[in-house]
Order: structure tokens, then C-alpha cells, then sequence
């Protein structure tokens, strides 16, 4: 009789497990879905365009400007030049974070189809990642915080 019992037990584990796999593997596909060309596309583009859009914020955030507006203008200008450039500061810096979440996440799909990952390169770039989204956090809060 105790022999019958560990029969069925071990074969009710064998099932549990089995149902268990079944269910991981099912689950693994729906994780990492396929990476469409649109999105690889258009990850491409937002990394050509930081290039561009680095050079445009360099001249829109210049001293000169503001040494301009602060010397030859009506403080009602110049209080609507800050709110403009920190309205403009903090829309880059959310227009920045949204696209590094989305390059990560483009990362993390296709590493799902890696055959051979490397854990090192991956805790490399998480820690590039999480060092990026700091930085644009703690600009955004200077920028609330104390404008432009």
C-alpha cells in the first residue's frame, strides 16, 4: 500500500512539473514578442535624431539668449522666455526618457531570441540604463524645481 502511495505521489509531482513547463514555455512566447521592422525602424530613427536634436537644444539653452533677454528686455518678457524655455526643457527631457524605455524594451525583446546571452553586457547596460533614467530625473526635477 505505502509502495502504491509513492507511485502516485511521485506521478502527481511528474504531472505538476510537467503542466509547469508546459505552461512557462507557453508563457515565454507571448513574453518576448517578435520585434516588428516599424518598431526596429523607428529605434533607428530616434537614435539619429538624438545626434540632430543634441545640436538644436545646445542652441536653444544657449547663455547667449538668455544674457540677451535679461539685458535688453521687460521682466514680462523675460518671465515668459523662462516659461517657455522650461516648458521646452522639460518636454525634451520626457521626450528623452520615453525613448530610452523604448530602446530597453527593444533590448529586452530581442535578447528574449538570444541564443547565447551575456549576463555581463546585460548588467553593463542596466546599469548604463538606470544611470540614464537618474540623470533625467534629477534634470527634471532641476528644472521644476529651479527653471532653466
Amino acid at each position: 500500500m505505502t509502495g502504491l502511495l509513492a507511485i502516485v505521489i511521485l506521478g502527481s509531482l511528474i504531472l505538476i512539473f510537467t503542466l509547469r513547463l508546459v505552461v512557462l514555455s507557453s508563457n515565454t512566447s507571448t513574453q518576448f514578442p517578435c520585434v516588428t521592422l516599424e518598431e526596429f525602424a523607428s529605434a533607428r530613427e530616434a537614435l539619429d535624431t538624438t545626434f540632430i536634436e543634441a545640436a538644436a537644444i545646445d542652441r536653444l539653452f544657449s547663455t547667449e539668449d538668455m544674457e540677451f533677454i535679461s539685458h535688453s528686455s521687460p521682466p514680462k518678457v523675460r518671465r515668459l522666455f523662462l516659461e517657455e524655455r522650461k516648458g521646452l526643457a522639460i518636454q525634451w527631457l520626457r521626450k528623452t526618457q520615453k525613448q530610452v524605455a523604448q530602446l530597453m524594451d527593444l533590448h529586452l525583446r530581442l535578447a528574449g531570441h538570444t541564443h547565447e546571452p551575456s549576463p555581463r553586457f546585460e548588467l553593463k547596460l542596466r546599469s548604463v540604463q538606470t544611470q540614464a533614467r537618474c540623470c533625467l530625473h534629477i534634470a527634471r526635477c532641476r528644472v521644476l524645481l529651479y527653471g532653466v
